[in-house]
């Protein structure tokens, strides 16, 4: 996921902000950091509750046979 975002970060979007950008920036600098850790699990927790499980596995299915694993 990671090296997706990375293509994708500089794209315009209206799910991720500003914020959630920055945070995402944060993490990948501080990896010993477990309150940061914890916060970003928190996220990522939060953001898959509002995704339904047929859509997240049709995206992920689609990056592995098509772009980032194929």
């Amino acid at each position: 996921m990671a090296l997706l975002y990375d293509v994708v970060k500089g794209h315009p979007g209206v799910i991720l902000g500003a914020d959630i950008h920055a945070l995402i920036e944060t993490a990948r600098h501080s990896h010993e950091d477990d309150k940061i850790r914890e916060f970003v699990y928190e996220k990522r927790v939060l953001a898959e509750t509002m995704i339904s499980r047929p859509v997240m596995k049709g995206f992920k299915g689609m990056i592995r046979v098509e772009w980032l694993f194929g």
